[in-house]
This record gives C-alpha cells, sequence and structure tokens, in this order.
C-alpha cells in the first residue's frame, strides 16, 4: 500500500480548508496528530471527524510515526457506506450548526445507520481509575509516565480489559501486564 504525504495542520479551520480545496479529488490523505505529551499543537482528533463528516469523508486506520506523532487516513465515505450511532449524531450536530456541506449531506442522507443488534453489550467502565492499577503503576514511573500518554481509546481499553476480569488472580496478572507493557513503551491490547 503506498501511503499519501502525511499532512500537518494545526487547526480545524486549516483542516476544512484544506477539505474544501481537496475533498472532490483527493482519494485519501493522512492527517497528523501530535501526542498530548509534546506540547505541539495539532487539530484535535473531534474536530478532524466533524469536519470530514461535514465533506462525506471518514476517519480510518491509524499508523505511528514516532514517539511524538501518528496519523489517521481520511477518505471519502462510499455513498452506502455504514454510519455508526456517534458519526450520526456528529453529523447531525454539524447540520444543526450549519456546517455541512451539499456533498456531506448527500452522503449522510444515503448512508446507513450500523446494525447495533449483533454487538455485544459494551462494557461498563468504572467511574473512579481502579486503585490497585494506580498503587502499581505508581511503584513504576516509567510505566506511570507512559500511561499519562496514552489516548482515552487505550486507557478505556485497557480499563475494559482489567474490570472485565472474573478471577481475582486474572485482574493481578492483567494489571501486571498493563504496568508492565506501559514501562517498555509498548502498545496495550486485549489478548
Amino acid at each position: 500500500m503506498t501511503l499519501s504525504k502525511p499532512l500537518n495542520l494545526k487547526t480545524r479551520s486549516d483542516w476544512r480548508k484544506w477539505l474544501t480545496k481537496n475533498h472532490a479529488t483527493a482519494r485519501e490523505i493522512w492527517l497528523v496528530y501530535y501526542k498530548k505529551h509534546t506540547g505541539k499543537s495539532s487539530v484535535a482528533y473531534n474536530d478532524a471527524v466533524e469536519e470530514a463528516i461535514c465533506f462525506g469523508w471518514i476517519d480510518g486506520q491509524v499508523r505511528r510515526l514516532d514517539d511524538e506523532r501518528y496519523m489517521q487516513r481520511y477518505s471519502p465515505r462510499t455513498k452506502s457506506s455504514t454510519w455508526s450511532a456517534l458519526n450520526v449524531r456528529r453529523a447531525k450536530a454539524m447540520i444543526k450548526q450549519g456546517l455541512m456541506t451539499e456533498v456531506g449531506l448527500a452522503v449522510f442522507k444515503s448512508g446507513k445507520p450500523e446494525d447495533t443488534s449483533r454487538r455485544p453489550a459494551p462494557i461498563t467502565l468504572p467511574v473512579e481509575f481502579p486503585e490497585d492499577l494506580r498503587a502499581a503503576l505508581a511503584k513504576n514511573k516509567k510505566a506511570e509516565a507512559h500511561f499519562a500518554t496514552l489516548p482515552p481509546s487505550a486507557v478505556r481499553l485497557a480499563l475494559g480489559w482489567i474490570v472485565s476480569a472474573r478471577k481475582p488472580e486474572t485482574r493481578k496478572r492483567r494489571i501486571k501486564e498493563v504496568v508492565a507493557t506501559s514501562a517498555k513503551a509498548g502498545r496495550i491490547g486485549m489478548k
């Protein structure tokens, strides 16, 4: 797969300008994000997705660039693509705010809502960060520092994996794995 050149933009407005000019001709773009710990500015993820929706585009896979940056693929939606409940809400909000373009509206109207009937019930995460995980991370400063830089989706994944353990020994093992992976600045994922 040949990747298009990564696009570095600092603001939502810059992203909207790029989409205005290129949405009808570009096949894809890899939008670059800076990780929060860098303090460098880039388009916020939610802003990027909302603007993409306004032009009939969709976010896709994510790839790591280096310790400070990652990039996400954006491309035009197919006319009959499935819309997640979250993206339907985003699209309706963009319409209400008057930001949706004619192209985006046409793609939205021709899409179909996601079939959630086959999806398992979501794991309800604790409101509070689990104390046993907090204590384990506090014992390993490198792991604690890396865990603090994780995007919210990775934190939810790790917490969901830990709290879904049925046995106390499984929970302890999972916490140990999360700490060990974080100490190596690795990617946390369910097994």
